[in-house]
């Protein structure tokens, strides 16, 4: 008995079998054509949408020319676009770099900087940031970010890695957070806030280990504590605000003290 062919599923096979010889006939002409090809211009596109400017174009210009010399007139199959991409990324102060090529010799590269949200000064006059995603950074000799600064009684140095160890724990209320775990999140709360954000630029870590907010407005200290039960901290600070204090209160008091449950304890000049 004959066996009855499926012509649809031939068909669809065939055609599979065609695309992939193309692309790897394609995949062949554009290494055989790359041979022959120079690159011709190294175009640095860098992101300075969020105001910072701690690299430059000429930062990553020589970055490649003391790996590699000069990119212009090398043949583009010399240029392995994956290790000049990590080796930008490595960069200290570059979140992401994307590296691509076109097929008539022009090397794109696109950068991200990474974007600070508080500057620590500990207690050894050390000082360094820390980015929106908890990572550690160094500060720049040529660019200072305007992020809130925290000094006082900070032990911690800066080290390569990140504030947050695991995101699920250091939102549990028994998850005993690290001092710059907490001042990281005490700069991402204030920061998300246009309210707070204007009010506080400078945090200070007491002697006792508690953050204060060193507002703009007003000569008090605003003892936050650590960031246990924060958001209902600030509303009681707010509510203060509104509700408690005169527009001849702000240099009344010298400390107004968030730590307590339910009260706001304040004490005069």
């Amino acid at each position: 008995m004959a066996t009855k062919i499926d012509t649809k599923k031939v068909l669809r096979l065939s055609l599979i079998i065609l695309l992939v010889a193309a692309f790897v006939l394609s995949a062949g002409l554009v290494r055989s054509r790359q041979k022959d090809v120079h690159c011709k211009s190294v175009n640095i596109t860098i992101d300075e949408s969020e105001g910072n400017f701690f690299v430059e174009q000429n930062d990553i210009m020589n970055m490649i020319h003391d790996k590699w010399g000069a990119l212009v007139g090398k043949r583009m199959d010399a240029i392995n676009m994956n290790v000049l991409e990590t080796m930008i990324q490595n960069n200290p102060f570059i979140l992401r770099a994307e590296v691509f090529s076109t097929i008539d010799g022009e090397v794109n590269i696109d950068v991200k900087q990474r974007e600070p949200v508080l500057r620590i000064i500990n207690s050894e006059n050390q000082s360094f940031y820390i980015d929106k995603k908890g990572m550690f950074m160094p500060v720049s000799d040529k660019f200072a970010s305007y992020v809130p600064v925290a000094s006082g009684n900070i032990p911690d140095r800066y080290v390569d890695g990140s504030v947050v160890k695991n995101r699920n724990e250091i939102q549990s209320n028994t998850y005993n957070k690290t001092l710059l775990e907490q001042l990281f999140e005490v700069a991402m709360f204030t920061g998300n806030d246009g309210l707070w954000s204007a009010q506080f630029v400078q945090y200070y870590v007491n002697e006792a280990g508690d953050i204060e907010l060193i507002p703009r407005v007003g000569n008090q200290r605003i003892i936050l504590g650590d960031t246990q039960n924060m958001k209902e901290k600030f509303d009681k600070l707010l509510l203060f605000y509104q509700k408690g204090m005169k527009a001849s209160d702000w240099n009344k008091y010298n400390t107004i003290n968030l730590k307590f449950a339910d009260q706001v304890v304040c004490t005069k000049n």
